[in-house]
């Protein structure tokens, strides 16, 4: 299962997500299964984030937030690369 964009549903628990500090990174942790976001083995650019039970991950599951001008970036420590909406598509279920 993979990340996806959807349209904002008040109170919707499989839209909420925690951050757990390990160390200077975090593990982004959706509230409603646990499981934790991470870049799969052997991503690639424009590679879609998956969700994880495993915390065996390692690095592909620790993020770096950093504060930008409206938000923050997330960036892997395993590749150095952000999040990002696939062609900055406003629509449901982009990845």
């Amino acid at each position: 299962v993979g990340v996806v964009q959807a349209e904002f549903k008040a109170g919707d628990a499989a839209q909420q997500w925690k951050l757990v500090k390990s160390g200077e990174f975090f593990r982004v942790v959706h509230v409603k299964t646990g499981k934790a976001v991470e870049v799969p083995e052997a991503a690639e650019d424009a590679t879609p984030l998956a969700l994880s039970a495993g915390k065996d991950a390692g690095d592909r599951q620790l993020w770096k937030l950093t504060k930008g001008d409206k938000g923050y970036l997330l960036t892997s420590k395993a590749t150095d690369k952000v999040w990002d909406i696939n062609e900055v598509s406003a629509d449901d279920g982009a990845k």
